[in-house]
């Protein structure tokens, strides 16, 4: 088995803690991604084993993302290329610029929730951390709702950093003091750790002096109410991604689920678009393949997400609208007269694993017992199904005669 390698992707986000679980399910998605060739390619066709698979959800994730803004753009954003780049910024503006407004905040959300679920269920240290963190921040949160109460903590904390100033300048202008400072530190320090004179003791107070004058310009800034809207709104931010999951252990696959489910239906509204805005044939072949291999990702264990029960209804009429379109830009043949039947059968074959699409050649056979079609991979046969409640009247194709699906 592959190992995987380990690196930090950049992240910038409003909180540590959802940068560093995002950037693992991009870590872990990008080393599935590199050796998913490997895996999944035997040379004639995919052989997609979900159990072979380190990560069925972070590989899912991070399919979905290369779709939303391509294999070039991702390899950017998670080998760093260019470190003055806030690339999960751009990765948004790109999204927002394709899609809208509305299904770019979808898509975050779904993505960030996933990424906090996804590294809770793998590390407890993480976890106890996420729901420390929601506490912390809901505290936070009522005090800036009382206002009064919020000030009133922000002056005791200012007047305490500036009574501890006030007893720095006191000791350092005070030799006696200074050296009555100097023992006592160093009553309490390890013999590693001592202070090695009373001229480091000084250089020691005043970089604590400094420290507490940045406290209270950081107190001063707090009670500046543009600086107290904006941090106001941070934590809304935040809380809006850290759930309060302390009650829900048994229930973390359910709520990873749930945002699995929710950020596929908002990449199908994705494809649904391009698919609406595609004008030319070459578009429209590469979203024939994108949507194909889309449809094959493993979604869990045991299905892929044309087979998932909750996606089936949704994609039905993107795939069908794709095909109509790829029909009417006579890119592939209608098969049969009927739009619901030649849908049924086209979709099956672009689901094909044949690699090259273009290379799908069809034959329809009339036979004693019924209508059957076979399928081949140029000219080797892959398939052969009886086509069932069908006439010969229904096929819009030359009955015994190979035909190619792309004209």
């Amino acid at each position: 088995m592959q190992k995987f390698g380990k690196k930090n992707i950049v992240v910038n986000l409003i909180d540590e803690s959802i940068e560093e679980a995002f950037s693992f399910v991009l870590n872990t998605g990008n080393n599935i991604n590199m050796v998913e060739p490997l895996r999944d390619f035997n040379g004639f066709s995919w052989n997609v084993i979900a159990k072979d698979i380190e990560d069925v959800n972070c590989n899912l994730i991070y399919q979905n993302i290369i779709y939303l803004v391509g294999n070039k753009f991702v390899d950017k954003w998670v080998n760093n290329y260019e470190p003055l780049v806030d690339y999960f910024d751009l990765f948004q503006s790109e999204i927002e610029k394709k899609y809208g407004k509305r299904i770019k905040n979808n898509i975050i959300k779904n993505l960030l929730k996933l990424s906090i679920i996804i590294k809770m269920n793998i590390d407890e240290n993480f976890k106890k951390e996420i729901q420390d963190k929601r506490e912390d921040l809901e505290q936070e949160y009522f005090e800036q709702e009382n206002r009064e109460m919020y000030l009133g903590k922000i002056s005791k904390l200012k007047k305490k950093y500036e009574r501890n100033i006030k007893n720095i300048d006191k000791i350092i202008s005070d030799k006696n003091l200074l050296l009555e400072e100097y023992e006592s530190r160093n009553e309490k320090l390890p013999i590693e750790k001592k202070i090695f004179s009373i001229r480091v003791l000084k250089n020691i107070l005043k970089e604590e002096r400094q420290n507490l004058l940045e406290e209270i310009k950081n107190c001063n800034n707090m009670i500046n109410p543009k600086f107290f809207l904006q941090n106001k709104k941070n934590i809304e931010e935040k809380l809006k991604y850290i759930d309060n999951y302390e009650d829900i252990d048994f229930d973390l696959e359910s709520e990873l689920r749930k945002y699995l489910i929710g950020l596929q239906k908002q990449i199908i509204k994705c494809i649904n678009i391009d698919i609406k805005n595609a004008t030319e044939k070459s578009e429209l072949i590469e979203l024939i393949y994108k949507f194909r291999y889309y449809n094959l990702l493993v979604i869990d264990k045991n299905e892929c997400i044309f087979e998932q029960k909750e996606l089936k209804n949704i994609l039905k009429p993107v795939f069908r609208a794709l095909i109509d379109k790829a029909i009417d830009k006579k890119i592939i043949i209608k098969i049969f007269d009927d739009d619901n039947l030649n849908y049924e059968i086209t979709s099956k074959l672009l689901l094909s694993k044949i690699i090259f699409l273009q290379d799908i050649n069809i034959k329809i056979v009339e036979k004693k017992d019924g209508i059957y079609l076979i399928i081949y991979d140029e000219q080797i046969e892959e398939n052969k199904v009886k086509l069932e409640n069908i006439t010969k009247n229904q096929v819009n194709v030359k009955l015994n005669k190979n035909i190619k699906l792309f004209i």
